[in-house]
């Protein structure tokens, strides 16, 4: 499956993007998997997806306006339902450039995105890798004549196995807690360091760091799966209804985010 999808390498390290989503389906370094991204990963028909659709357990999907669930659903500002980890994921994103190592898609608004989030916008998702790295960047453009206010965040599935998902380890993270079996699920919301972070478990060891505008990880797994999700979000859950905790970007202004991953 992702054979068909657009492929970037830099030497022995390559990464595929799914135009569906603007997910990042796939990032390996020689033949080791870093991104959980199984050959036919389990979809999950999940009513709250925006349109209603199956998410993927697996790659780095984007979560825009927001990431996570607003309370009772309601983005209270405009009175209408937005549903969890906002409306791009199951959205066509188009093939803006690809270089063998640089691919750029991009998004925008729509008058079904207005149903739910009623703001002009284009996102430029742009994915680079070098010998080892990935790196994520989120151009959000408001071409809207108000403010735009957005929380997103990005959702990776690191691969873990089973075996070692109890000896996880994310340095100086507080209140972090690696889960104590390979049947347990976890889904704790932190506060994310301003450092890089450093992740570990015995047979692996990677670098995350993301642009100051992320304040927020989410540690997610499911029983069961051979992965760990380390999520930076800009903000907990339900800021999007928080104008003191979302972030608010001028007409005409563009907001850039990133995040990097580097294999050690």
């Amino acid at each position: 499956m992702r054979e068909s999808l657009p492929r970037i390498t830099a030497g022995d390290t390559s990464a595929t993007i799914d135009p569906v989503g603007g997910r990042v389906a796939s990032f390996e370094v020689g033949r080791r998997a870093i991104l959980f991204a199984p050959a036919e990963p389990p979809p999950e028909r999940r009513d709250w997806v925006d349109p209603p659709g199956t998410w993927i357990h697996a790659g780095n999907p984007v979560l825009f306006p927001q990431a996570g669930t607003l309370a009772g659903h309601r983005f209270v500002e405009t009175g209408t339902t937005l549903k969890p980890h906002g409306i791009v994921y199951q959205r066509p994103w188009s093939v803006e450039l690809q270089e063998p190592s640089r691919l750029v898609v991009a998004i925008e608004s729509d008058e079904a995105t207005r149903r739910a989030y009623p703001f002009s916008w284009r996102i430029l998702e742009e994915v680079e890798l070098g010998p080892g790295t990935l790196r994520f960047t989120l151009r959000i453009t408001n071409t809207d004549t108000v403010e735009l206010p957005v929380a997103p965040g990005y959702h990776p599935y690191f691969a873990l196995p089973l075996d070692e998902k109890s000896r996880l380890q994310i340095d100086e993270v507080v209140g972090f807690r690696p889960p104590a079996g390979p049947d347990v699920e976890i889904d704790d919301v932190l506060v994310l360091p301003r450092h890089p972070l450093s992740v570990h478990w015995p047979s692996g060891e990677l670098r995350l760091t993301t642009s100051n505008h992320f304040g927020c990880l989410v540690v997610y797994t499911a029983p069961g799966q051979p992965y760990i999700c380390i999520e930076p979000w800009i903000a907990p859950p339900n800021s999007l209804n928080d104008p003191a905790a979302r972030i608010a970007i001028s007409p005409g202004a563009t907001l850039a985010l990133w995040m990097e991953v580097s294999v050690l």
